[in-house]
């Protein structure tokens, strides 16, 4: 404090020039933003020193020794000294930029692979895209009728497949279920009836030889006719004493053997009555080709041989009875009789196949025939 300071004498006070307040001036940043020249007021203030006597201020004499904050001995800093110490910041201080890394050998490998296989498909893909309008200006250029559109036309040279023809009669008959036969019992004639089993045989004739097919007899209202109805409707006789031992349940066979439509009938026998109802059925047999004629669709009797033979079928060797009754042997009557079933074919593969076809077999096909025994004799 300036009342703190000791002076020497009065003559030394008094020799002592008077301190102007304008001999101090303090610059401050303000004047810097404002455009002030801080060199100018720097020089100003040098040349009020030169001009008046050095000014010392003597030391506080405080206990704690500290400098008097109105000493002028030190140096004034200025904007130029502040830019300066700016400028020589040590390096060391300064943020070091970030320096950029090549890559190594690895990934310069990959993106040179990436590159060619980049290079291969686009070189591909272009071959393919000539080539396909290469072939289409072709195709073009020999169709001049319909320029612009692709020729579907398929090479002579080419082999085609031919079109699958469905024969409509396989989707009106089927093989694996039993299909139906209506007839009006109450006013159908056996010749009409005849007439219709023709004209059903006429069509099965055009399916598949290997396959044989059931039909159901049904009247108007689609129930099932008797055997009775049916004996009375197509003139088939079976002696009274045949009529006892079988059921009313019965269907038709229809096969194509070998390009000849054959008729056959099932009819369900009753119970224990298999010798009995055989030995009737041989009692029958001189008249049988007469009484069963309807089955034969048609065809006349060419062979007068009067006489049934026996042979055995199947592995169980069922007794078969049968008589030829034209010379191409194409025409026949056959039967058997099973623990369930009277069997009558007029031909010796219609009646295995009914047969086959009743036991659901699957042991023998439907082209197999079986070997009878020796000395037995066969149509």
């Amino acid at each position: 404090m300036i009342n703190q300071i000791k002076t020497n004498s009065l003559e030394e006070n008094l020799a002592k020039p008077e301190i102007s307040p304008d001999t101090f001036i303090i610059h401050t940043m303000q004047d810097d933003l404002k455009g002030s020249s801080p060199a100018s007021s720097n020089d100003q203030l040098v040349n009020n020193i030169q001009d008046n006597s050095k000014i010392k201020i003597p030391a506080s004499n405080n206990a704690s020794g500290e400098s008097s904050p109105f000493e002028i001995n030190k140096p004034i800093q200025t904007s130029q000294n502040v830019e300066k110490n700016i400028k020589t910041e040590p390096i060391e201080n300064m943020v070091e930029p970030k320096k950029l890394h090549t890559p190594d050998g690895k990934n310069l490998y990959r993106i040179l692979f990436s590159i060619v296989v980049l290079s291969i498909i686009s070189i591909v893909g272009i071959g393919f895209y000539y080539v396909y309008t290469s072939t289409k200006t072709i195709k073009q250029a020999e169709d001049p009728i319909s320029p612009g559109v692709e020729n579907k036309t398929t090479s002579p040279n080419l082999e085609t497949e031919a079109p699958v023809v469905i024969n409509p009669l396989e989707s009106k008959y089927s093989s694996e279920n039993p299909n139906f036969l209506s007839i009006d019992s109450s006013t159908i004639s056996s010749e009409q009836l005849k007439n219709k089993l023709i004209e059903i045989a006429e069509e099965i004739k055009k399916l598949p030889v290997s396959k044989i097919y059931e039909f159901i007899v049904v009247d108007k209202n689609n129930n099932p006719i008797t055997l009775k109805t049916f004996n009375e409707s197509s003139k088939l006789t079976l002696s009274p004493a045949i009529i006892k031992k079988l059921d009313q349940d019965f269907s038709l066979f229809f096969y194509n053997d070998n390009g000849n439509t054959r008729l056959g009938i099932r009819i369900k026998t009753l119970a224990s009555n298999k010798k009995s109802l055989f030995e009737d059925l041989k009692l029958q047999e001189k008249t049988l080709p007469e009484d069963i004629s309807v089955l034969f669709l048609g065809l006349t009797r060419e062979d007068k041989q009067t006489e049934f033979t026996t042979s055995k079928y199947d592995t169980s060797n069922e007794t078969v009875r049968y008589l030829n009754i034209n010379s191409g042997k194409t025409l026949s009557i056959d039967y058997m009789v099973t623990e369930n079933n009277l069997i009558i074919g007029t031909s010796k593969e219609t009646l295995r196949k009914i047969y086959l076809k009743l036991k659901d077999s699957t042991l023998l096909d439907n082209n197999s025939q079986t070997t009878p025994p020796q000395n037995t004799s066969l149509e």
